[in-house]
C-alpha cells in the first residue's frame, strides 16, 4: 500500500465515522433539534441532511461505486461543511469571541467579524 492510498483510507474513514456513524447517533437528539430550528430552519432539514450525510459515507466506503460519485460525495461534504460554517457565524449563536469546532473546521467569530 503506498503512502498516498493510506492517507486517503485514513481520511476516508475519519470521515466516515465523523460524518456517517456520529450523525447517525446524534441526528435525532433534542440539541440537534433545537440547533436546527434556532437557525431558522425547519425541523425536517436534519432528517434530510442526516440521510444525505449517510448516503455520501456509504459512497466513500463503497469500492464498487465510480470514481465520479465519490467525488460528488466529497463535493457535497465541502458544502456542508461550508454552509454550516457560514450558518452557525450568521447565527450568531457562538460568543463572540470564542472558537467553535464545527464539522472539522475551526471557525474564529472575531477573525470573521475582522474580514467583514
Amino acid at each position: 500500500m503506498t503512502k498516498g492510498l493510506l492517507v486517503y483510507w485514513i481520511t476516508t474513514i475519519v470521515l466516515f465515522l465523523y460524518q456517517g456513524v456520529l450523525t447517525a447517533l446524534t441526528a435525532q437528539t433534542e440539541m440537534a433539534r433545537e440547533s436546527i430550528t434556532h437557525r431558522g430552519y425547519l425541523p425536517y432539514l436534519g432528517t434530510a441532511l442526516s440521510i444525505a450525510k449517510a448516503l455520501g459515507t456509504m459512497a466513500l466506503i463503497l469500492p464498487q461505486l465510480p470514481k465520479q460519485v465519490k467525488e460528488w460525495a466529497y463535493a457535497g461534504f465541502f458544502f456542508d461543511f461550508v454552509f454550516a460554517c457560514i450558518s452557525l457565524w450568521g447565527s450568531r449563536w457562538v460568543q463572540p469571541s470564542g472558537l467553535v469546532s464545527l464539522s472539522g473546521f475551526i471557525c474564529s467569530d472575531d477573525f470573521l467579524l475582522q474580514l467583514s
